[in-house]
């Protein structure tokens, strides 16, 4: 009999287990633009004053990886389960030699074919399907446990890729939300200047009163939105310090400096459709389910030394799983796809919107120019060259920040294992 159940590895029943798995990988990367709210105003201690001062070490990128990845619960828990695995697919095999054992024992006690040959044809039809539905069944058991180790072995590699994508997101996060909060405070401070002119303004008669708290509104918001981004950069901090278990990043450490690097993505309908069949061929969805086909269409094949011989209904249970899991597969090989042409769209949206900051930025440095001309023969105020001055700032910050969104979005849709997964 010729059994054609397999050991394909990575599996169908813990897919969740390593979608869980690698959870800030997974997790859509948070861009935020703005800044962060000011610090408490109060008294001054000695002690606080000397810790303020103190330099601060340096966190480098390589130590925070390797501290997350030490102490990552999930790397721990699958080597325990790993190991356990193992003992079992051990035990399968010794099973698997004690079925031949039983089989050479079953076969030196035949009838004698000389003597009774029709018994002797019986006892060993017998013999024979016995044996074949015990390997059968023991074949569908250790490609179970082959597929589970799989399953393990994969979650394993994504959860250390998503460890070091993670850390660099929040290296590369924080300073540029520490960027935000810098312009914001420029901003504020900008503003509360601009709002004191139109005060004068006001009294002189020259605008209205609506028209100064309008003014008053929009540097309210910016403080309030200065309140928020302050709360966003100690969420990233908070973040790092849970992945990393390592306290008080923001008191005692400076991060290291990221670069972060513009590359656009070729944007060809050859590159396009390369990338799906990548995202496809590595998506953990896909080799869950592919695996799950192989397992379902081994067990049809195999009938009926794996179900009761007398059983269409066995038969037809089968062969409706064995369709399913094929959908199943096709399903998951679309999504992966559909995943990576979101992604790419995403990429060429944000490479289109950085052309445009680019150009944006020229404009302004242009008009800055005029406005430093025009400025230096005394035909307009020193505030409004610093109006001009910070909307460059703005637009170059913004461009900076466009750049981030397009590296974090790069780095997952390169990865071979996250290009697929939504």
């Amino acid at each position: 009999m010729n059994r054609k159940i397999k050991n394909w590895v990575a599996i169908s029943s813990a897919a969740t287990i390593v979608l869980s798995s690698a959870g800030y990988a997974f997790a859509s990367p948070q861009y935020y633009s703005g800044t962060t709210a000011t610090t408490n105003t109060g008294t001054v201690t000695a002690a606080s004053e000397s810790a303020q001062t103190a330099p601060k070490n340096v966190l480098t990128i390589k130590r925070a990886i390797d501290s997350a990845i030490s102490s990552n619960i999930n790397l721990k828990k699958f080597e325990v389960q790993r190991e356990t695995l193992l003992k079992e697919i051990d035990g399968n095999t010794s099973s698997y030699m004690s079925i031949f054992a039983q089989q050479n024992y079953l076969q030196q006690n035949l009838p004698n074919p000389t003597t009774d040959p029709d018994a002797y044809a019986k006892a060993k039809a017998e013999m024979e399907a016995a044996f074949n539905k015990r390997m059968a069944a023991n074949d569908v058991t250790m490609a179970q446990l082959v597929n589970q180790r799989g399953v393990i072995d994969l979650s394993k590699v994504m959860e250390r890729e998503g460890v070091i994508l993670s850390v660099n997101r929040l290296f590369t996060s924080i300073a540029q939300k520490q960027r935000d909060i810098e312009i914001l405070t420029q901003k504020i401070a900008q503003d509360q200047k601009n709002y004191t002119l139109n005060e004068k303004q006001y009294e002189l008669g020259k605008i209205s009163h609506s028209k100064l708290q309008e003014y008053s509104l929009d540097l309210t918001k910016n403080k309030n939105q200065l309140m928020i981004e302050q709360g966003k950069l100690q969420n990233y901090f908070n973040e790092l310090e849970n992945l990393t278990q390592i306290s008080n990043v923001q008191r005692d450490y400076t991060l290291e400096k990221q670069p972060v690097e513009y590359k656009p993505v070729e944007l060809t309908a050859a590159s396009q459709k390369a990338q799906q069949e990548r995202a496809a061929d590595y998506s953990v969805q896909v080799i869950s389910k592919v695996a799950n086909t192989k397992i379902q269409e081994s067990l049809y094949e195999n009938y009926p030394y794996v179900t009761a011989p007398d059983s269409t209904t066995n038969f037809a249970k089968l062969s409706d799983e064995k369709y399913i899991a094929q959908l199943e597969e096709s399903q998951a090989k679309r999504d992966a796809k559909s995943y990576a042409q979101t992604k790419y769209n995403n990429l060429q949206e944000l490479q289109l919107n950085i052309e445009i900051a680019q150009n944006e930025i020229t404009k302004l440095e242009k008009q800055l120019s005029d406005i430093q001309s025009k400025y230096k023969l005394g035909l307009i105020s020193k505030n409004a060259l610093d109006n001009s001055s910070f909307a460059l700032d703005e637009a170059r910050n913004n461009l900076e920040s466009l750049k981030l969104q397009h590296y974090q979005l790069r780095m997952l849709y390169e990865n071979a294992y996250f290009a697929g997964l939504a």
